[in-house]
């Protein structure tokens, strides 16, 4: 027992390690000015982090780019859709969908439901993250008007998942774990023609930054048609 104050202190020392890390990284990026959020939000909030740490990869992409980050788009039925991220650049419009979530994944493309799987026996269910980013894409063309060739879909899970029994067939869609995803993005970027100039970057960043930085009520409405649409 007298070991278990020494493992306490150096658990506790590691975790102010990583906190003074994540701090650094967090002063370093752009992702408070683009997203709104604060540095407590990304340590508290899964899902805030799993976004953080997706927007620092985007940043480090060569070329020149716009990174928005929570957007509270409109669709036609007159309530909004939350798009975590896009990016912007000479090779099109990434819409990003970031699931923070770790263990083994299942699913398929055209199933509402998939499953998170921890150690084979715990299992948790979550919404198709491609059906759900399709939605973002439609909003976006809405706003947009840009043809589906210059819009991907990307789907970004935790660094710690595998993906297992995932059946995905659209050549438009990219799905990966954050570990990975620098290299996926860099490759994808090389292999696409270039369609939009550094002023067609600025106009189009220029219009989706209205959609940035909602306020409370926008979010309370989002979140309220949300819970009505998918009652627990």
């Amino acid at each position: 027992m007298e070991g278990v104050p020494f493992l306490i202190a150096v658990y506790i020392f590691y975790k102010l390690i990583g906190l003074s890390v994540l701090y650094i990284r967090y002063k370093r990026s752009n992702y408070k000015a683009a997203s709104g959020n604060s540095f407590a939000s990304i340590v508290f909030n899964k899902g805030y982090k799993g976004e953080f740490l997706i927007f620092k990869v985007l940043e480090k992409l060569p070329g020149y780019k716009k990174i928005l980050a929570n957007l509270y788009v409109p669709k036609t039925d007159g309530a909004t859709t939350e798009i975590d991220l896009v990016l912007v650049n000479s090779a099109g419009i990434y819409v990003i969908e970031s699931k923070n979530l770790n263990g083994f994944l299942s699913g398929h493309e055209k199933e509402v439901m998939w499953t998170q799987n921890f150690d084979h026996r715990k299992k948790l269910k979550f919404h198709n993250p491609i059906m759900q980013n399709q939605g973002h894409i439609n909003a976006l063309e809405g706003i947009l008007g840009k043809g589906k060739q210059k819009l991907c879909s990307c789907i970004v899970f935790g660094s710690q998942s595998c993906f297992k029994r995932v059946f995905v067939k659209s050549s438009d869609v990219i799905m990966v774990n954050r570990k990975r995803l620098s290299n996926r993005l860099a490759k994808d970027l090389l292999n696409r023609p270039r369609i939009f100039s550094e002023s067609e970057i600025d106009k189009i960043g220029g219009i989706l930054e209205t959609y940035a930085h909602a306020d409370k009520k926008t979010k309370r409405e989002h979140i309220r048609l949300l819970k009505k649409q998918f009652p627990a």
